[in-house]
């Protein structure tokens, strides 16, 4: 836990997340679109401590209803580094704010292992404040707490479970400081986000949702559009990225045609479109692309 002599710097920290980053990460360079979308985090994060840790309080209309959002959704193209604000999100969450208990849950443990929990041990690493937690291959907490307390856990669930199984994923979370991370999150199976809106019932439980938009239905696209009110929402272009070399860029356009699914959804960060022509539909095919399939002896 962060001695008493830090407490002012860390409370400047809970406010300000380019001081955050400045001070314990200064290897991490924002881009504008992880910056805007950094800032709005926060800016969700302290509209749930204003307005729910003071409900009777003259609070104005905007905040109350930034208040109520469920969290931030981020639809991307690929290569944008929505997997380092994420990990730098979750490293905030956990040195600013006292007993979080936090989840990333990811398609697969493969895909957890390799796109989110890679980074945040990257990340963890470059960090000036390393010492204050430990990174292990399913959980990631402060190290006075043994992690038995204020962590984020690595969870998966199986999609051969029956959606009941599923929906247990989540649960067992209750504290003040929630955040629920979806790592790839149009991979996840819808279940397993339905019952946030009995997990997510404390002053300050939020979700980040990040993923590549490879499906046009499911928990996650709404989350961009028929439920896009209840979110902070944002599409990341991969042309408006610095991160993303303009080469890479024409070279899928080249070999796709700017009109293709594929290109909508690895540059622009568009869901897919379904076409006459179409005998299987995309997200099938990313479907049987990423599941894990176990062999029968």
């Amino acid at each position: 836990m962060p001695r008493t002599s830090e407490s002012n710097i860390v409370l400047a920290w809970s406010k300000d997340i380019e001081a955050y980053t400045r001070d314990t990460l200064p290897d991490f360079h924002f881009t504008q679109q992880q910056l805007k979308a950094a800032k709005a985090f926060v800016e969700l994060v302290w509209a749930k401590l204003e307005v729910n840790g003071n409900p009777n309080a003259a609070h104005s209309e905007q905040l109350r209803a930034l208040s109520k959002k469920f969290g931030l959704s981020i639809m991307s193209g690929v290569g944008t580094g929505k997997g380092a604000l994420a990990s730098l999100l979750i490293m905030w969450f956990l040195s600013v704010f006292p007993y979080p208990k936090c989840v990333a849950v990811s398609p697969s443990a493969r895909q957890l292992r390799d796109n989110l929990w890679s980074e945040l041990a990257k990340w963890h690493q470059k960090s000036k404040i390393r010492d204050w937690f430990v990174w292990q291959s399913d959980k990631f907490f402060l190290k006075e707490c043994d992690g038995q307390q204020w962590f984020i856990s690595a969870r998966t669930a199986n999609p051969r479970n029956s959606a009941e199984e599923q929906a247990e994923t989540l649960a067992g979370i209750h504290e003040d400081f929630v955040l629920i991370v979806g790592d790839e999150a149009t991979g996840v199976p819808d279940p397993v986000f339905r019952p946030l809106e009995a997990t997510l019932t404390r002053k300050c439980n939020l979700c980040l949702l990040t993923f590549n938009p490879t499906r046009g239905k499911g928990f996650a696209f709404d989350t961009q559009f028929k439920e896009r009110s209840q979110w902070v929402p944002f599409r990341w272009n991969s042309e408006e990225s610095e991160l993303v070399t303009r080469e890479s860029i024409e070279r899928l356009e080249k070999k796709y045609g700017r009109e293709s699914n594929s290109f909508r959804i690895r540059v622009l960060g568009l869901p897919p479109l379904s076409g006459d022509n179409e005998v299987i539909p995309w997200d099938y095919i990313e479907d049987a692309v990423n599941r894990e399939v176990e062999p029968f002896p």
